[in-house]
């Protein structure tokens, strides 16, 4: 499990209606209108992470103090 890079968090966001549709059936929770922590620390202060909305694709650079959603990823070889 890790959690993914702001593109990776993007391609999910755009399959959002599919992967919300799969969660449902598997019993697990849905993506909300929120915004979401990628792994990717933000370049100008340690403190800081690119976060992704759920709500219309905006980027950010967030504080890591924030409250935002995680979605973790699992790796399948």
């Amino acid at each position: 499990w890790y959690l993914p890079t702001l593109a990776e968090l993007y391609t999910i966001y755009q399959n959002k209606t599919a992967v919300n549709e799969s969660l449902s059936k598997a019993g697990g929770s849905q993506f909300s209108g929120s915004w979401y922590w990628s792994c990717c620390q933000g370049s100008s202060h340690v403190y800081i992470a690119r976060e992704l909305s759920f709500v219309n694709s905006d980027m950010n650079n967030g504080g890591k103090n924030a409250s935002c959603y995680v979605c973790s990823v699992r790796v399948f070889n």
